[in-house]
């Protein structure tokens, strides 16, 4: 009987899945409206030195597509929470399904999103280099060599991460359901960290750091994969507080 359970269980998802991988095309379409804004920012450059001798001047311009890559983290966390809005959960109520299944679907199709997110972020890169040629005035184009070792790294750090904010998003949605009064409150309490931590930066340093300067990409990728396990966790802690249906 139970090996009959976690069978329908998983047929549920399953259907919840596919089902949301085609109604939330929204999510999609945010998704390219997002990361196009990002590279539209991006040909403004990210920095610039020059000099000058008695015989000529120079002035560099530097880009990257790390404006796209942190766009595309700020969508995953607000993709996350608006997952959790009654607007979304009522869709789920087309299904014979519970809780438990209606988040977890939700946790597979946000990790479905960043994946996608995370790869469409990287060959933005790409994009950004053609653009950057064809349309803004430069004499000489250089960049550095990267290995496909290092792209392919690169790109799924660049999945980890969006995960790690599209689960801290929902878990801070799932909050928000419960107590309507957090909406106000935690931007609130951010804003004070953030205030707070102006006399203190080595806080936020130390959470950054915790990710960010890890050597050891396998470390690190354990590191996140362990926090987004522990924050899935968490918001289906959080949920089995919420009314069936609100």
């Amino acid at each position: 009987m139970m090996y009959l359970a976690e069978a329908r269980m998983q047929d549920v998802v399953k259907k919840q899945l596919q089902f949301k991988l085609k109604a939330y095309r929204g999510v999609f379409t945010s998704l390219i409206a997002v990361q196009v804004l990002a590279i539209l920012f991006s040909l403004g450059g990210i920095g610039m030195s020059g000099g000058e001798t008695e015989n000529f001047s120079y002035e560099a311009n530097y880009y990257s597509g790390n404006i796209v890559i942190v766009l595309t983290m700020l969508w995953g966390f607000i993709t996350a929470v608006l997952l959790t809005t009654r607007a979304y959960r009522f869709d789920d109520f087309s299904f014979v399904t519970n809780r438990v299944s209606s988040n977890v679907s939700n946790i597979y199709f946000l990790i479905v999103s960043c994946i996608l997110a995370g790869i469409t972020a990287m060959l933005s890169s790409f994009l950004l280099k053609v653009l950057v040629i064809s349309f803004v005035n430069t004499d000489a184009f250089v960049q550095a060599s990267v290995s496909f070792p290092e792209y392919s790294t690169g790109m799924i750090g660049t999945i980890l991460y969006i995960i790690l904010f599209s689960a801290l998003g929902y878990l801070v949605g799932m909050f928000t359901q419960i107590h309507k009064s957090l909406i106000v409150l935690l931007p609130v309490l951010l804003l004070s960290t953030l205030i707070l931590s102006t006399g203190h930066p080595e806080l936020i340093q130390n959470i950054i750091g915790f990710f960010g300067n890890e050597n050891s990409f396998l470390v690190f990728a354990l590191k996140t994969i362990i926090t987004a396990v522990v924050l899935f966790g968490a918001s289906l802690l959080v949920s089995g507080r919420m009314e069936v249906k609100q």
